[in-house]
């Protein structure tokens, strides 16, 4: 992957010519790539990888999304809505991935699988912490799947480590559930 563009008050990130799947708004803001949507929407990245680590400074947006959110009364009280995730080894249209997901609404961060565009509550969920995610506050994500081993630190803490065998490879992406998120100085490196 190409070195990260110097610092200018865009977004600096090294996923290369991403494509939008399948829909919603993604663009280069000071908060970083940022992608605003009412359902999911992916950043995905032209390349694929077997093992690959990942980066980024990850915010949600601290004001009211303008949108009609389909979360907003499950959790009023912890904010106005919009989760993220980092997809691994993804399809090309993530309807199957590893998604590392930080979620503010749940205050959660976990690994899940999506695959052929089903979640299945029961056996999908590899791995969740709890953990007290805010909107308009930025968290150093770092993950990574080496093998069949995923590893998921939270601003330097190691939360996630986990083995799993249902992919062996696939693109990166960054994904906005039903709100907005920004992630900054995004790094891809392949392993």
């Amino acid at each position: 992957m190409a070195p990260l563009p110097a610092a200018t008050g865009s977004a600096r990130h090294n996923l290369g010519a991403y494509t939008v799947v399948p829909g919603g708004r993604w663009e280069s803001t000071g908060a970083g790539l940022a992608g605003t949507f009412d359902k999911d929407s992916t950043a995905m990245s032209p390349a694929s990888f077997t093992d690959v680590r990942v980066q980024a400074a990850v915010r949600f947006s601290g004001e009211p999304f303008a949108g009609a959110m389909r979360n907003r009364g499950l959790a009023p009280e912890h904010g106005y809505g919009g989760a993220g995730s980092v997809l691994l080894r993804s399809s090309a249209d993530g309807s199957s991935a590893y998604y590392v997901n930080l979620d503010p609404n749940l205050r959660e961060v976990r690994v899940f699988l999506l695959v052929n565009g089903v979640f299945n509550p029961a056996t999908g969920i590899l791995a969740k912490v709890p953990l007290a995610l805010s909107q308009g506050v930025s968290y150093q994500l770092d993950t990574a799947i080496q093998g069949n081993r995923i590893t998921v630190s939270v601003d330097g803490v190691q939360l996630i480590d986990i083995t799993d065998a249902q992919f062996s490879s696939g693109k990166v992406g960054v994904n906005v559930f039903d709100g907005r998120a920004a992630y900054q100085d995004l790094v891809v490196t392949p392993l």
